[in-house]
């Protein structure tokens, strides 16, 4: 009897670990509207419902927190041609990226990327974001997004605003104005808060705190100038 259950436990554990090698790990799957979104789908994703294309993988680049930035070429994007023909795609400008985890920022595309892959092929390249949420975790390792749909309201004139007056790609302009009117449009900051928030950053000394106030007072006016420049009250 002992040997007969004995048989049996063997053959169950290795049928059980023939399931397991067997099944694959459910892809996290989250389609769900943020609060920043439309219904208007960016053009890639056309190519993605067809099964043309596929997204491997949208991930952020910064290794640690305290290397993390809000905005700028902060994630990459790897993208399979699943096709014999070549595909041309284009992630849009105002195209929402979720955040997989609830700790990161949801982000936002600030430069359309458009881009050629060869039958079969596959690309990497990175986009560039602004943050969506003040109070969460810059993106950093090992965060993951989703694309979503393109921005709607303020965020979506905002934004295309911003595209169609982008600066030189490579220039010295400091877009953390930018990053201050999102914030403010989104979740309504205040001038205060943005100023609690770069004081809160560190640790800095007296000195350095009058130089955050005056730098963090000059941003807050200009991003004032930009939503009034892109016609957003």
């Amino acid at each position: 009897m002992v040997k007969i259950l004995f048989y049996f436990l063997l053959i169950f554990f290795v049928l059980l670990s023939t399931i397991n090698c067997q099944s694959d790990p459910k892809p996290i799957v989250d389609n769900a509207l943020t609060r920043y979104e439309g219904e208007q789908k960016p053009q890639i994703s056309e190519l993605l419902a067809k099964g043309s294309l596929t997204i491997k993988s949208i991930s952020a680049l910064s290794e640690s927190v305290e290397k993390a930035l809000p905005f700028g070429e902060v994630v990459a994007i790897h993208i399979k041609n699943e096709t014999k023909q070549p595909q041309i795609f284009r992630i849009d400008c105002g195209a929402v990226l979720r955040s997989l985890n609830a700790r990161y920022q949801d982000l936002v595309v600030t430069r359309s990327t458009q881009v050629e892959i060869v039958a079969y092929g596959e690309w990497t390249g990175n986009l560039e974001v602004f943050s969506l949420q003040m109070r969460s975790h810059y993106p950093y390792k090992p965060a993951q997004y989703q694309l979503g749909n393109l921005a709607h309201g303020d965020l979506r004139r905002l934004v295309e605003c911003f595209c169609f007056r982008h600066p030189e790609i490579n220039s010295q302009v400091d877009l953390t104005p930018m990053q201050y009117a999102i914030w403010r449009v989104v979740d309504n900051i205040t001038l205060k808060q943005l100023l609690t928030y770069s004081l809160g950053r560190g640790n800095p000394s007296l000195t350095e705190q009058e130089q955050l106030e005056k730098q963090a007072q000059e941003q807050g006016r200009f991003a004032d100038q930009i939503l009034s420049d892109c016609q957003i009250t």
